[in-house]
């Protein structure tokens, strides 16, 4: 199971949508079984259950392998499914599908392992207490895994039972800054300059020349070798999060310019001063996204 942990944590590292870390795990599950030979090995005891939550715009994206839909309880306390389509446990060579919707702001999600319901003639009478056990949040998700708890496990100690409860939340659109540039040349010192400009009013003065230089080589990446007008997105968290959308759905790669070259080191400039920087491939193109440490402003 720890070598499973790893290649989820690596997967996760790599931005992708929740169907594909699914079936990336699905490919590797089928070596990390102890008899690869034996498909049937550890037959339904892979399962999992992979989502990604946007603060910004409160969009879920959620896919599943043998774990049941989590519970949601909206702000006013009614509780329904996720309509996640459920795929079967990892190791069987299946696809899988992503769910979307968008969140109310202080909506809560109930994840639960099957086994808190115990399958058999009693299932749904604990699916209807644990639905009562989720319909009040106003505790917080800790309260929430107590309640549920309480109802349904009581005194019984059960380590294969997994529960975990989240609160969504928005940032506020003081954290976000969003403008659409424009191919021409003059677009990239404008960028700079609205880059600049917020980062003083956000007091991240120390971040300027950095941000700047990100923002710079992202969108002249744009403008000479992609489709479509370049689109940035500042967010202001617990990172600082510099996102460049464009229309193309091809790859950036990171390359070594030799010592004569005059250009090819963007990315890599873009690498060294990042924490961690990725590609996020939406219906429509793809974002480039830089992420810049603020420990050293809290």
């Amino acid at each position: 199971m720890g070598r499973f942990r790893t290649a989820l944590g690596t997967l996760a590292s790599l931005d992708l949508p929740p169907d594909e870390v699914l079936v990336h795990l699905d490919d590797a599950a089928r070596y990390i079984l102890p008899d690869p030979a034996d498909p049937q090995a550890l037959s339904g005891s892979l399962r999992c259950q992979y989502a990604i939550y946007d603060s910004v715009t409160g969009e879920l994206a959620i896919a599943a392998a043998g774990w049941p839909p989590p519970l949601l309880t909206s702000p006013t306390g009614s509780v329904t499914e996720v309509d996640v389509p459920v795929g079967p446990p990892l190791g069987q060579g299946a696809s899988y599908e992503s769910h979307r919707q968008n969140l109310a702001q202080q909506s809560t999600l109930t994840f639960y392992s099957p086994s808190l319901l115990d399958p058999g003639p009693r299932s749904d009478e604990r699916f209807a207490e644990l639905r009562q056990a989720v319909a009040h949040t106003d505790g917080g998700p800790k309260a929430t895994c107590d309640n549920i708890v309480e109802r349904l496990m009581g005194q019984r100690a059960d380590e294969g039972t997994a529960i975990l409860v989240a609160q969504t939340h928005r940032l506020p659109d003081s954290c976000i800054a969003t403008w659409t540039g424009s191919r021409e040349p003059s677009a990239v010192s404008a960028s700079r300059r609205r880059a600049s400009c917020k980062l003083r009013d956000w007091g991240l003065d120390s971040h300027v020349f950095s941000t700047e230089l990100v923002v710079s080589e992202l969108v002249t990446n744009v403008i000479r070798h992609t489709s479509g007008i370049p689109t940035v997105r500042l967010i202001r968290d617990r990172a600082l999060t510099v996102e460049v959308s464009d229309e193309a759905t091809t790859s950036p790669h990171l390359r070594h310019a030799r010592a004569q070259d005059e250009d090819g080191r963007g990315l890599l400039i873009v690498a060294c001063l990042a924490q961690r920087w990725g590609t996020r491939y939406t219906s429509n193109g793809k974002i480039i996204w830089v992420e810049e440490s603020l420990d050293e402003d809290e």
